[in-house]
């Protein structure tokens, strides 16, 4: 750990490298004697931590503090001085300083804490800023509208997704704007805050809106209630994502689905009056064919009459009986084409 120390006091800073490498065995420190040499480290940089006391023959700890935090402002700085007061101290700690320890023997063995201590807080102050960094980098770039709002529907706060997605000029055009605006149906508003203040959290809930020009679309929220220690809703936060392509094509395949239904029902009816209409169909031709077959039983009936009559010597009959045969003959033939043309006479 490489650290500047800030002290023309010879004694002062053998004192300072007994303790901070009895208590830090990897302690590494350059002496700082005059501006020349300060100038030059600060240039040079690579340094954790500063240590500097606050009478100095070339400058005062104050300066230091402000001058180190201008240019390395995660760079702690402790000021370990016997002449200073708290006035100093709070002057100090307004610069940035981290700690300010006195010159005396019983507080020489606070200052290797105070190092400590003092690293220690740099390092979560750059986890910190890290942190924000990549939470501010998510927010302004996260392709989905992140928001803030009162109870009453005036805008806290949001990403440039949110803005983009209303279709608003900016940001401070939309702060001037109630959200209530942008729901397609005020109802909708009213029933998401009722569901939103009795569930606390709501999840994937899917609205009608209206952007910034007018225009319909659909988006899905997801949504917290904010509560101070009344119980009393501060604030709502949460996302927004649009869905206007997956709402339109789920419509869409409603509709078709519905146009499919209405088909498919029209199909199985006229389905159904075919089966009917066959069915009766294959009665007649049954009828028609049973009345064929009474008909050959007659005309064999009549041949056999004319057989006889014409034994017997009855001409006059059997010219009677001849003549419905020939008038019988050319009328049953033409019913058995038809039967036959239509494959349901089957075999004589």
């Amino acid at each position: 750990m490489r650290m500047l120390v800030v002290e023309d006091n010879p004694d002062d800073r053998t004192l300072i490298v007994r303790a901070m490498t009895a208590a830090l065995a990897d302690a590494q420190m350059d002496h700082i004697l005059n501006a020349a040499a300060f100038a030059g480290a600060l240039e040079k940089g690579g340094f954790e931590l500063v240590l500097t006391d606050f009478e100095l023959g070339w400058t005062s700890g104050l300066d230091v503090v402000r001058i180190v935090k201008k240019q390395y402002p995660d760079c702690p700085v402790v000021m370990f001085t016997g002449s200073g007061n708290e006035e100093i101290a709070v002057e100090g700690m307004k610069l940035g300083l981290d700690d300010y320890v006195l010159k005396s023997s019983k507080h020489y063995v606070r200052l290797p804490a105070a190092v400590e201590a003092a690293l220690e807080r740099a390092q979560e102050r750059v986890a910190k800023k890290q942190l924000e960094r990549r939470y501010q980098d998510l927010f302004e770039h996260v392709p989905v509208g992140i928001f803030k709002t009162t109870p009453e529907g005036r805008l806290i706060d949001c990403n440039p997704a949110m803005i983009e997605m209303l279709g608003v000029p900016d940001k401070a055009t939309l702060c001037a704007l109630n959200m209530n605006r942008f729901y397609a149906n005020p109802v909708d508003r009213t029933a998401w805050v009722t569901h939103v203040e009795r569930e606390n959290i709501v999840r994937n809930y899917e609205v009608a809106g209206r952007r910034y020009d007018g225009a319909i679309f659909w988006f899905e929220t997801n949504t917290k209630a904010i509560r101070n220690a009344e119980g009393q809703i501060v604030c709502y936060e949460g996302t927004v994502k649009d869905v206007t392509e997956r709402r339109l094509a789920m419509d869409s395949g409603k509709a078709l689905a519905a146009s499919l239904a209405a088909k498919n029902r029209e199909m199985e009816q006229r389905l159904r009056e075919i089966t009917a209409l066959n069915e009766l169909f294959r009665k007649h031709i049954q009828q028609v064919h049973t009345l064929t077959e009474h008909c050959e039983q007659l005309f064999s009936r009549l041949d056999t009459l004319y057989q006889e009559a014409t034994r017997m010597g009855l001409a006059s009959i059997a010219a009677e009986v001849k003549n419905l045969m020939e008038n019988y003959q050319p009328a049953l033939q033409e019913v058995e084409e038809k039967l036959s043309l239509a494959g349901l006479l089957g075999e004589k």
